[in-house]
């Protein structure tokens, strides 16, 4: 289970938006924020928003802690920002989600080397488990057309590219800088996620952190985001 130390390291990881992560996180819908907003006077929040986030983050890796680890006996009244109907988390479906990223990722890699299989490996591409993930973190939910996920939404782009690219709607030289562009973020990501040495069961810490997309429509939009 994640260490406040630990939480420590990933927030002093640089991302790319000015007004910081906190803001990122306020900016949409989430389940950390659910936490912050409606759970406050169970927690017992003190300090400035960075230690107020901080306690957030590590009760929300308790609980998932407390889920994986109780997957046949989970008290859902005791479950912060989750309703009875959302579909829990397991470390299958964990362990799924990972695979699911690496397969995507071969098949980016492949498909810069050669572009002969892509029609039919991208028939056996999903990335449903990542989904369910990203759903128990409150950043998607398709059902609603909610998606804050950075990578799904790059995911459906890849499928869009993809079709684009058999319609012949756009050029290979295109498709293949878009491959890269996807190829290049897994990668970053993955070099971020090995290099905190995080435990499966924090990669869903990790997607609140390091995933969420920001909602530019809060904010005005001739800033730079």
């Amino acid at each position: 289970m994640i260490t406040i130390e630990k939480i420590d390291e990933l927030l002093n990881v640089p991302i790319k938006c000015e007004d910081g992560r906190f803001i990122r996180i306020m900016s949409c819908d989430n389940i950390l924020k659910k936490i912050l907003l409606f759970h406050s006077h169970e927690l017992k929040l003190n300090g400035n928003f960075e230690n107020q986030l901080k306690t957030v983050i590590l009760r929300f890796s308790e609980m998932v802690h407390y889920i994986l680890e109780n997957p046949e006996n989970i008290n859902r009244e005791s479950l912060f920002g989750v309703n009875k109907f959302m579909v829990l988390p397991t470390k299958e479906i964990i362990q799924n989600s990972i695979f699911e990223i690496k397969d995507w990722y071969i098949l980016l890699d492949d498909t810069l080397k050669d572009l002969s299989n892509l029609d039919f490996e991208i028939d056996n591409l999903s990335m449903i488990n990542y989904i369910v993930i990203a759903n128990f973190c409150g950043i998607s939910d398709f059902s609603r057309g909610i998606n804050s996920s950075r990578l799904l939404r790059r995911f459906i782009n890849f499928q869009n590219q993809t079709a684009s690219f058999y319609r012949h709607d756009i050029s290979t030289k295109i498709f293949l800088e878009e491959i890269k562009n996807h190829k290049e973020y897994i990668e970053t990501m993955t070099k971020i996620y090995k290099g905190l040495d995080l435990e499966p069961e924090d990669l869903l810490t990790f997607i609140l952190l390091f995933d969420i997309r920001k909602n530019r429509n809060m904010f005005d939009r001739n800033r730079k985001t």
